[in-house]
């Protein structure tokens, strides 16, 4: 159907009474008429005696047709034989081959008419719809999908960045403390040795003085009253001990030994001034 037809369809709607409409059939009195269900029950079309066997319809007339019923201004209810006109082209046959010229009449054929390719359209539209839906249903499941992955590759990315933050704080803390040991390459390199090799397990051992040699000094002093000395010890047995040795004329020996996270008297030996010693030691392999 195409827009001129729909259009006409259209106009003949509008100049139909409006409806709904209905059929109050009243069989006690022998009345048949379609009428409205709005308004007051507007006569639509009615049935009057036409001759001795046949009865013609009978419509209510308006002064226009256009709007609401009760705007119209009926003119009274006129029989179909006085509303006939003849067929374009065809008005040699007036009185035989003519229509009803009313359009609650024309409206009745045309609807019956126009129905089969209305309900077609109405199927086509349905299946379009239905085609069209599934396609968009299709294209939101494929959106819910890569919108799933990308919160997981979201979520596995800032994973990956917060581990790589955490890496990175490890080494600079790492890079620092290997620094603020003070150790020399060479002694960093000799210390990541004795730990790769094992020798730096702690076993059933005493560490005495004469087991122990200076992998790292701090610093040494010596005068006329005695001496004193601060460095890091790796002894025979691979333990690392943070040593300060103080030699005075007048008290004697005083020693401070620490093993890694020990503290004494203003002295400390901490697991990262350790690991940086490793480190340095690893360095310089």
């Amino acid at each position: 159907m195409d827009k001129q037809q729909i259009d006409e369809l259209k106009a003949q709607e509008r100049a139909a009474t409006p409806g709904p409409w209905m059929w109050d059939m009243r069989t006690g009195c022998k009345l048949a008429q379609i009428v409205t269900t709005h308004s007051g029950m507007y006569y639509v079309m009615q049935f009057a005696r036409w001759g001795m066997s046949d009865a013609c319809p009978v419509f209510q007339v308006y002064e226009k047709y256009d709007g609401p019923v009760d705007e119209r201004r009926g003119r009274g209810m006129v029989r179909a034989d006085n509303l006939a006109k003849s067929y374009p082209g065809k008005e040699h046959h007036q009185g035989f081959d003519d229509y009803i010229d009313h359009p609650d009449a024309i409206i009745m054929v045309a609807a019956r008419n126009a129905l089969p390719e209305l309900l077609e359209e109405i199927e086509r539209l349905q299946d379009a719809l239905a085609t069209e839906t599934k396609r968009v249903d299709e294209m939101t499941r494929k959106y819910d999908e890569e919108h799933r992955q990308r919160v997981e590759w979201t979520v596995a990315i800032n994973k990956a960045r917060g581990e790589l933050e955490d890496e990175n704080a490890r080494l600079k803390a790492r890079a620092e403390a290997y620094s603020a040991s003070g150790l020399t390459p060479e002694e960093c390199a000799e210390l990541a040795a004795a730990k790769r090799e094992g020798r730096l397990t702690i076993r059933k051992h005493e560490c005495e003085d004469y087991t122990v040699k200076p992998i790292k000094m701090f610093y040494r002093r010596s005068g006329i009253d005695g001496s004193e000395s601060l460095g890091v010890y790796q002894c025979e047995c691979g333990k690392l001990w943070k040593i300060r040795s103080q030699c005075d004329g007048a008290t004697g020996n005083d020693d401070i030994w620490l093993s890694v996270g020990e503290s004494a008297r203003g002295y400390e030996f901490t697991l990262a001034e350790a690991e940086a010693v490793l480190a340095g030691l690893e360095g310089k392999t």
